[in-house]
């Protein structure tokens, strides 16, 4: 048919067709003769490829219909299939778009190859709409006051047979009274009469009073006044550390969909982390139930991906951001997709220029969203990715923006509080100007320790036992190896310490457990929906497989909570939440006697008791004045601060003493090992001996080289530089007692080919003794 064949181009952008009423077509072409037969030879061998995929799927199911076979597929899935396959085809695949292949199914189903059904491939006419300035109003407040009024009369009506049908279960004589005064009275007087004080603003709610005080009863008076706030552009509010921020967020986010008629899908909230945005999840579904699940609550990293039609991938996450920010200025991003009225950012102080720059193109393409931003400049630590507090700043100068501070702490002691309030002073450039205010009335304590010493491990063990009285505790360091060091000195003690791991050098997608998760959910289903039994056999296989891996804890608590917040289980989103998750989001320390962790992976923590160890090794600037900041305040009652630097010197504590006893180093190190410490090219040939080993089992160590101790063949290598590092403990007199692994992961060099697989790779504990 000639007809849909020139619409398919039409459409498509091909050519430009005029048409007249004795249909007569004038056919422009859209791009010159090369890149038209480029573009039609691409398509013909994806087609090609699509019409032999889709018969193997038919031949994979044999009970499926000879005659007329229906196969239900996932469009990513068959892009993927395709950059697999790629010698299969003369085009190159590597900048093979989602585009495409729809493009290609849209022309098989065009020319009768095959019929689309149940599916969301969308044709459009595309219209090109100039707007006209009119300085003319045409609508007028006043112009919907009787639909107001309206809408108004039957919410009450609602509360009205709401109250009616309570009567019916306390009074039935006063119920048929009610009834009665309803149809003889005055309906203003019987409003009055039965919808007393504040009952009367009760029935004027489209929620019923319950509801009501589950959202908002429990809210302080500035965190109702953000939440009542449905004016303003554009909301700026620096939270302060303990002032219920997570708490905020989510009521605002109730209120917006069941208070301001927002609609899901016109509502979209941006986190940092994966983690933030689970929370986020579970806590609106606490509140309204499964409405929650058709919220869009995304990290940056996520919601950028999904504008540009991909799967989130390690090699595109540095720049996924700014690509999607200039796709929406450029209007090459689809209006569906970004067609908000409300956004709402978590944690706005670590915005980057390029996180910026996505808020700002968003705003320009929706002319009337509102903004909501909450964060804290003074709790910024993540400098060194990019993030800056003076974009929060610049949303406060936005027309029609409002500046407001939450500065009641919910969660720390009145000296905490007010030791905190003293050193955060210190801080320049500030944007809060109020105190922060201590709600809980209770006086805790804060102990300062300046040490002569360089060591200050073992006073704080010290510290530990003679003051730990239950609840959590928590040693917070400046460093991954003051963490670990920690640890086996607290366990040396006999005190049950838990390390929040690290992920410094690797990806949570590439740990070995998980991978053997993922391999066994990608077999047996071709759909996009993971059947809840390929589910279960996946977690049986892995669980059995990895029953003696101390990683498998992780794993477990990643598919626990996945399951929490995911109504049906698509294996895209599961790969989405995977990658972008970190190893310290899932660490269980309910069963710590002492929490150990560096300050960046405690943030948004707390604890009973924080003990910090700051040693006089950094400059003095905002970025440490904020992250000791930071740390501080983690703590609910009492605050131990072990140092060397006079930086707390001149602030009021509520004990301040100086040891000047010299404490020497512990008699056990350990050394976390990431790639950098290990020789990667040693792996290459040893990748089934690396995967028979598991999670906390012990390795033999001879002269730099690790061995299997089931088999006694070598497994692992020191690099060069950590063959120096030891060298230099051993001239301080330790050596290398034992080591085990922390971490299998799949690895394989950035510049590697993409069909080179990949190998994997060991990360290890290194037990070092005097």
């Amino acid at each position: 048919d000639i007809r849909t064949l020139m619409y398919f181009l039409s459409i498509k952008g091909y050519i430009k067709k005029n048409e007249d009423a004795a249909h007569n077509l004038e056919i422009i072409r859209q791009d010159d003769v090369d890149n038209l037969i480029s573009r039609f030879e691409k398509r013909l061998e994806i087609c090609r490829f699509i019409i032999e995929w889709l018969y193997r799927q038919v031949s994979h199911n044999p009970q499926q219909d000879s005659e007329n076979n229906a196969i239900r597929f996932s469009v990513i899935e068959l892009l993927n299939d395709i950059k697999k396959n790629s010698q299969l085809l003369f085009v190159d695949t590597n900048n093979l778009q989602l585009e495409d292949v729809e493009e290609s199914l849209l022309y098989l189903s065009k020319i009768g190859a095959l019929k689309l059904e149940g599916g969301f491939l969308v044709i459009y006419n595309a219209m090109n709409i100039r707007r006209i300035k009119d300085n003319k109003i045409k609508y007028k407040l006043d112009d919907y006051r009787m639909l107001n009024e309206f809408y108004k009369q039957k919410i009450q009506q609602v509360h009205i047979v709401g109250e009616y049908a309570n009567l019916m279960v306390k009074d039935y004589k006063a119920a048929l009274q009610y009834v009665q005064d309803y149809f003889q009275m005055d309906y203003k007087k019987f409003i009055a009469k039965y919808f007393k004080g504040e009952r009367n603003k009760e029935i004027e709610r489209n929620l019923t009073p319950g509801k009501y005080n589950q959202l908002f009863g429990q809210l302080s008076k500035r965190q109702l006044e953000i939440i009542s706030d449905k004016e303003s552009r554009c909301i700026v509010v620096a939270a302060g550390p303990g002032s219920g921020k997570t708490r905020v967020l989510v009521h605002k986010l109730a209120s917006l969909l069941m208070l301001e008629d927002v609609k899901h899908e016109q509502l979209l909230m941006l986190t940092f982390s994966r983690a933030a945005a689970t929370e986020f999840k579970q806590r609106l579904m606490e509140l309204i139930g499964n409405a929650a699940h058709f919220v869009e609550i995304k990290t940056f990293h996520s919601y950028c991906f999904d504008l540009l039609g991909r799967i989130g991938n390690i090699d595109d996450v540095k720049d996924v951001v700014s690509k999607a920010a200039e796709m929406i200025v450029q209007g090459n991003v689809e209006p569906n997709k970004i067609g908000k009225t409300v956004l709402v950012i978590d944690e706005a102080q670590d915005m980057s220029s390029d996180e910026y720059d996505l808020v700002k193109a968003l705003m320009a393409n929706n002319e009337e969203m509102r903004v909501i931003a909450v964060g804290d400049d003074d709790q910024n630590i993540f400098e060194f990715r990019g993030s800056d507090s003076k974009y929060m700043l610049q949303l406060m100068k936005e027309d029609g923006s409002r500046f407001i501070e939450m500065t009641e702490n919910f969660r720390s002691s009145d000296s905490v509080v007010n030791y905190a309030n003293s050193f955060v002073n210190m801080i320049s450039g500030r944007m809060k100007h109020t105190p922060i205010i201590p709600v809980r009335n209770y006086n805790g304590k804060v102990e300062i320790i300046l040490h002569e010493s360089k060591f200050l491990y073992s006073p704080i063990v010290k510290n530990i036992m003679q003051n730990k009285v239950g609840g959590t505790s928590c040693i917070l360091t400046q460093t991954n190896e003051e963490a670990a060091i920690m640890v086996a000195l607290l366990r040396k003690n006999g005190i049950n310490g838990k390390l929040i791991q690290s992920m410094d050098g690797f990806s949570f997608w590439n740990l070995a457990e998980m991978r053997y998760f993922l391999k066994h959910l990608s077999k047996g289903h071709n759909t996009p929906i993971i059947p809840q039994q390929i589910w279960e056999e996946a977690k049986l296989a892995t669980f059995s497989a990895y029953d003696d891996s101390h990683s498998i804890t992780y794993i477990k608590r990643c598919i626990e909570l996945f399951e929490q917040i995911n109504k049906v289980k698509y294996y895209s989103d599961f790969c989405e939440f995977v990658f972008e998750s970190s190893v310290e989001d899932f660490c269980d320390i309910s069963d710590a006697d002492v929490v150990v962790s560096t300050i960046h992976k405690a943030k948004g923590r707390e604890f009973d008791d924080v003990y910090m160890l700051l040693s006089d090794d950094y400059i003095k600037d905002n970025s440490l004045l904020r992250r000791y900041y930071v740390g501080m305040t983690r703590a609910k009652n009492r605050l131990f601060i072990h140092t060397n630097s006079k930086l707390f010197s001149n602030i009021k504590a509520d004990k301040f003493f100086v040891d000047n006893e010299d404490y020497p180093m512990p008699e056990q190190v350990v050394l976390q090992l990431t790639h950098k410490d290990v020789f990667l090219g040693f792996f290459k040939d040893k990748k089934k001996e690396v995967l028979s080993l598991r999670s906390g089992n012990y390795l033999k160590y001879d002269n730099t080289t690790f061995y299997n101790t089931a088999t006694n063949n070598p497994v692992a290598k020191l690099s060069k530089n950590m063959q120096a590092t030891i060298s230099e403990w051993k001239e301080k007199g330790y050596d290398v007692k034992s080591a085990s692994v922390r971490f299998v992961v799949a690895w394989k060099p950035k510049d590697a080919p993409k069909e080179e697989a990949e190998t994997a790779v060991m990360l290890i504990d290194l037990l070092l003794t005097l």
